[in-house]
């Protein structure tokens, strides 16, 4: 079973924001940091800034979806075997192209 929570993409730039006071020198030095972290903060800490944090459950043949400029962190408890895709729709393509690349074009 896989425990996450939900940032929506309404509040991306908060959340953003709330990571920056976190980890300062993190986001001074690369504007993309959050890519680079495995980190998980309470709830809690967001709610107090005023950023709504969904709570989900994902079972067995569950499938979660993530939306362009969501956020999701999480933790799996007990036996399991997690398999992540990336996908988009066709409307997806305008918000992908105006995404920043990081890292390394593999050929």
């Amino acid at each position: 079973m896989c425990h996450s929570n939900l940032v929506v993409s309404s509040r991306c730039g908060t959340f953003i924001l709330c990571f920056s006071e976190l980890l300062p020198n993190e986001a001074k030095a690369c504007d993309q940091f959050l890519r680079h972290k495995t980190l998980l903060v309470e709830p809690r800490f967001f709610a107090e800034r005023g950023i709504p944090i969904f709570a989900a459950e994902q079972k067995a043949r569950d499938l979660m979806i993530t939306f362009p400029n969501a956020y999701h962190y999480g933790f799996n408890n007990g036996f399991n075997v997690a398999e992540s895709r990336n996908i988009a729709t066709p409307d997806w393509l305008e918000i992908g192209l105006k995404a920043k690349q990081v890292g390394k074009t593999l050929v």
